[in-house]
């Protein structure tokens, strides 16, 4: 068989099988390295026993009703395995182990547990129940990793205290007196380092929220609650060389933009460390004036109390990323190894409980096989399971906003997302080819980190791109096919399922694609390794197809295999969303200079690609297009108070007067109107221009001062009686009052 037409022939299976195919597996997680292999009826146990020997395979347990195995494969390769074993004689089906159970079965026993509403609100402060970070159900999956390592900047650790024992880095250090002891100082760190690691389940204090990993502790604070910029520098500097930390906390606040602060930020986030701070407890905008909250390199948290309510101390401001309880918060008592606890306040002690949520990530993506998520990709999935408008509903406003940032942080939603999406987000798919791959975007979004959700408006075009990644095996010189499809939903809202070949588990069902032919059902080849542009299309599924939901979101993915070997990998996932965008805003429009084709401007918000401008109907030379400012060519013989219109291409609408006529709301005359002139008149209004001109009675008067609002002018001289004054602007409309000389 011809190369080319294998290839069309696997194209054209793949895309049968993928429009016909509805299988779910729900949303249970899987169990890590193991298999459930069913024999045929017609198979027997010891043929079967003999063939699972030969390959070297560990029978966990075989069912004695039914005769299924329970297999033990290494871990990541569970796929692979699954295509072999589908082709031993006797085998029905092969399939992954999922685990289920109750929704909370892991309660710790630690002594104060029931206290600790940050990690499970009953109402017990008082609060408001669930307001809280949503853990016990995360603890039934992974408890942690003592693979993984967070460092703590901050006054040092009570580095005897029980809820410690087994846990501490040997390689911390104290920054602030020059020792390799980083033993306390002052409670604050100790108090930071019980929220993210005390021991959970030890009959004893407190429990943390990651109960396995390792602390690191580097002392940057003194005694006294203060240190500098250099010492925080150091330890910033000293993380982001120990290869065995991922994670950097600091509840720090109140540094200013040292240079020395923010090269050692930039170091130890290119070290790939994923840096976590406070919003600061200094209130409303610090945030973005204290550092390191206010850097972009960093996931900035704020502070919120048991009824998810913002603590009025909290950091505000562009800087915040997300919010976590951290008013009373019950912690590992300093200074003392007795069954105690401390009580403390502040966004301190909601930033380690972000810290013990992303250890517990990263453990995780450890136990399913997955690469580990950088900065970007923890950032998502805490995104994406974040709480929005827990709070009050004028601050707490939908979507992101600068008080409670992306939400409340859930442990559980944020799981989730990482056991539904963890194979289909990072997984290998056991064809040599590895996966998925990122070399789909929309409109340049490239479905990684913070990148995979594309928004666009209603019947505005978006365009496909794909191209032959440089991790192609075969060079940037191999050909490859690629087919790509959607699905309506996030991918958390549909149930995986088996590609054929044993190509590994995608991330939704295509069971919508007849919904959506003409826009996902796409087959190219492009070759030379450069990138292939598909036409841009003005969705049809909600311009022009009847029955489909608005607003919409669909989940993108598809399939690329290379030639000549075949390998065959997933692509990367975007979700789309076509909606309406924001409406646009007309803010101000330049003032028309009198002159035909000078260029004038449009400011203001919400302006798509393709806005079309019109000015009483007649289409405006717009000549520059963004999403806040329009340059258009100024028309010839415009009358005054003509009407533009801006239409996006989503059909929002926004209108402004064009050279609107002056209106005249008072005259003040304080000295008198006396027929000699050189009187003061001045004038309130509207849409006076820059350049007014003022005459009474058919004579100029000399203008004093002037703004659009205010004209200041001394009085002509006149004749006793009533007359007119005319107020015009430089492009012509006026605007008149009476105007009364006295002797």
């Amino acid at each position: 068989m011809q190369l080319s037409v294998f290839k069309m022939a696997l194209i054209a299976l793949i895309s049968l099988w993928l429009s016909v195919l509805s299988i779910g597996q729900g949303e249970s997680r899987l169990a890590p390295g193991e298999l459930i292999l069913g024999p045929s009826p017609e198979s027997r146990a010891d043929s079967m026993d003999a063939q699972l020997q030969q390959l070297g395979l560990r029978v966990v347990k075989r069912d004695a009703i039914t005769g299924v195995y329970r297999l033990a494969v290494t871990e990541g390769q569970e796929q692979a395995w699954i295509a072999r074993l589908r082709n031993l004689d006797g085998v029905a089906y092969v399939e992954r182990n999922s685990i289920g159970g109750v929704a909370s079965s892991f309660l710790p026993d630690d002594t104060y547990f029931a206290q600790q509403w940050h990690l499970e609100n009953t109402g017990q402060v008082p609060g408001t129940v669930g307001a809280d970070i949503n853990i016990r159900r995360v603890w039934d999956v992974t408890r942690g990793s003592s693979s993984i390592g967070v460092a703590i900047l901050d006054t040092g650790l009570d580095l005897d205290h029980p809820e410690f024992a087994g846990r501490i880095d040997p390689d911390g250090q104290d920054f602030v007196n020059g020792d390799l002891d980083p033993e306390a100082t002052h409670p604050h760190g100790t108090w930071v380092a019980g929220c993210i690691a005390a021991n959970g389940d030890n009959t004893f204090g407190v429990t943390g929220v990651d109960h396995q990993c390792r602390i690191l502790p580097l002392q940057v604070i003194g005694s006294t609650g203060s240190g500098t910029a250099f010492d925080l520098a150091q330890g910033l500097n000293y993380a982001a060389a120990q290869a065995d930390i991922q994670i950097i906390c600091m509840s720090l606040q109140n540094y200013l933009a040292d240079t020395v602060l923010l090269n050692a930020l930039a170091n130890a986030s290119q070290a790939g460390k994923i840096l976590v701070t406070c919003a600061s407890n200094l209130g409303a905008g610090a945030a973005d004036l204290t550092y390191p909250a206010a850097s972009p390199l960093t996931i900035t948290v704020g502070n919120t109390t048991a009824f998810d309510q913002l603590n009025s101390t909290s950091g505000t401001g562009n800087a915040v990323d997300f919010v976590a309880p951290g008013t009373s918060i019950v912690t590992a008592q300093h200074g003392s190894q007795t069954d105690s606890f401390d009580v403390v306040t502040g966004c301190s002690f909601a930033t380690p409980l972000v810290s013990g949520l992303i250890s517990l990530i990263l453990a995780r993506c450890e136990q399913l096989g997955l690469p580990a998520p950088n900065q970007d990709a923890v950032y998502e999935y805490l995104r994406l399971g974040a709480v929005d408008q827990v709070g009050i509903v004028a601050v707490d406003t939908p979507g992101y906003d600068t008080s409670f940032g992306h939400g409340r942080i859930d442990a559980a939603a944020t799981f989730d997302n990482i056991d539904l999406l963890g194979d289909c987000a990072a997984g290998n798919i056991d064809l040599a080819f590895g996966g998925p791959l990122d070399i789909f975007r929309v409109n340049g979004s490239s479905g990684t980190g913070t990148q995979r959700h594309v928004v666009v408006g209603i019947q505005q075009p978006f365009t496909f791109e794909l191209d032959v990644p440089l991790s192609n095996p075969l060079g940037q010189g191999a050909n490859a096919d690629f087919i790509v499809w959607g699905a309506f939903g996030e991918p958390g809202t549909h149930a995986t399922f088996e590609l054929p070949f044993g190509i590994g588990t995608f991330c939704f069902p295509p069971s919508d694609l007849s919904a959506l032919p003409d826009l996902f059902t796409l087959a190219n080849s492009f070759g030379g390794g450069q990138p292939a542009v598909l036409p841009a299309l003005a969705a049809p599924w909600v311009a022009s197809t009847a029955g489909l939901p608005f607003p919409a979101v669909a989940t993108l993915q598809g399939i690329i295999i290379d030639s000549p070997q075949f390998h065959v990998g997933r692509t990367n996932a975007i979700v789309l969303e076509v909606r309406l965008l924001e409406a646009p805003v007309i803010s101000s429009v330049e003032t028309p200079t009198g002159i035909a084709g000078s260029a004038l401007t449009i400011q203001g918000t919400g302006f798509q690609t393709g806005v079309v401008a019109t000015r009483n109907g007649v289409p405006l030379g717009l000549t520059s297009v963004s999403s806040t400012v329009l340059i258009f060519s100024e028309p010839a013989g415009f009358a005054c108070d003509e009407l533009i219109e801006l239409t996006n291409v989503d059909g929002q609408m926004a209108t402004v007067v064009f050279a609107p006529s002056p209106s005249i709301d008072s005259i003040a005359t304080p000295d008198g109107t006396s027929v000699s002139g050189g009187k003061v008149i001045s004038i309130s209004g509207q849409n006076f221009g820059g350049n007014a001109v003022v005459m009474v009675g058919g004579n100029s008067a000399i203008i004093v001062a002037q703004s659009d609002s205010l004209v200041v002018a001394l009085s002509p001289p006149g004749s006793v009686g009533t007359t007119t004054l005319l107020l015009a602007t430089d492009y012509g409309c006026a605007a008149s009052t009476p105007y009364t000389y006295t002797p």
